[in-house]
């Protein structure tokens, strides 16, 4: 299977947000830091699929914000998909 490319379009900043987070978010795209944490979230997903993203960050010892602002990016690029329990609760599997 041929990886696709992680790249993300959508914007890494709120439109309300200091001119400093988008600075931060410009550099973490540009230095490659979201790409890798992409890749990253979603090999924890394909390994322990079925869970949240705090279940996510417990079981691997990742920051859960991390996962929880990646899992996203990933679903809009097709490779993972939500499966929501309940009001409150996602959990995620991959999408291939």
């Amino acid at each position: 299977m041929q990886q696709r490319p992680l790249d993300f379009a959508a914007p890494r900043a709120r439109t309300a947000d200091a001119l400093s987070s988008h600075k931060a978010a410009d550099e973490a795209e540009r230095s490659g830091l979201i790409g890798r944490q992409c890749a990253a979230v979603l090999e924890l997903v394909r390994r322990t699929p079925g869970m949240t993203s705090s279940e996510l960050a417990a079981r691997h010892r990742m920051d859960r914000y991390v996962i929880a602002r990646r899992l996203p990016d990933l679903e809009r690029r097709g490779l993972v998909k939500r499966i929501e329990y309940g009001a409150r609760q996602v959990r995620w599997e991959s999408a291939d």
